[in-house]
């Protein structure tokens, strides 16, 4: 059973980062799309399903650590 927990706003193709970056866009010129009104999202969640890791993509990098 898979659960999932977020809503699936596209499927990449090998390789393909301009979706991405359409997706981050869109998501931070019309907020959230799992909480509708909400207009200050954090990112996304990108599933490498060969790894079956996931990968998040935030609008601002202050959950990386410092370098």
């Amino acid at each position: 059973m898979i659960f999932q927990a977020f809503p699936k706003l596209s499927r990449l193709s090998r390789g393909c980062t301009d979706t991405i970056d359409n997706v981050m866009q869109a998501l931070g010129r019309n907020g959230s799309i799992a909480v509708p009104g909400f207009k200050n999202p954090e990112g996304i969640v990108i599933w490498h399903s060969a790894s079956r890791v996931s990968f998040k993509k935030t609008f601002d990098d202050n959950h990386k650590e410092a370098a």
